[in-house]
């Protein structure tokens, strides 16, 4: 698919869920690679096999039987395209891993702005958990579950964004 805007439409993006079986039994990748492009960090990260291109230029595609939600790929992806969602915690909020370039480093236990695909502050989450793979810290931030379609950054209470 070619998104002329680089940004998906709530329907657009359900079409990249897994089932709601899926969704229910712990975290998963979402890799929102818009344009096929000659790159494969997230093919090579996925210990399972999980992430595959069918030739270097296509957009990733996903197993979902075979994702186990570890995140490698959120760091390892250069168009920070790839993040962890896990619904499975709670009926309120859900868990969303993503990358995060920017200084000072985001702290476990901070606040942060969610932001929308358009940057926009939508609401505050809490951050949950800060891993460094590679020169980019992989951040956990704890989300409305209502925001599902929408966060996809976030924004440090000293105005740094992702």
């Amino acid at each position: 698919m070619l998104y002329r805007d680089g940004v998906l439409t709530e329907e657009e993006f359900i079409k990249l869920l897994p089932s709601d079986e899926r969704r229910k039994k712990g975290p998963y990748v979402i890799a929102e690679c818009l344009q096929g492009i000659p790159c494969d960090p997230c093919v090579r990260s996925c210990r399972t096999g999980a992430i595959a291109k069918h030739n270097l230029a296509d957009t990733p595609e996903v197993s979902y039987e075979s994702c186990i939600g570890c995140s490698a790929c959120v760091g390892a992806c250069p168009g920070h395209a790839c993040f962890v969602i896990d619904e499975s915690l709670s009926d309120d909020t859900y868990l969303l891993t993503l990358p995060y370039e920017m200084i000072p480093s985001p702290k476990a236990g901070e606040a942060a702005d969610l932001l929308d695909r358009q940057g926009t502050a939508i609401d505050k989450g809490t951050i949950r958990r800060v891993v460094e793979h590679d020169k980019t810290y992989v951040v956990t931030v704890e989300v409305p579950k209502k925001y599902l379609y929408e966060v996809r950054s976030i924004r440090l209470n000293n105005g740094t964004e992702v």
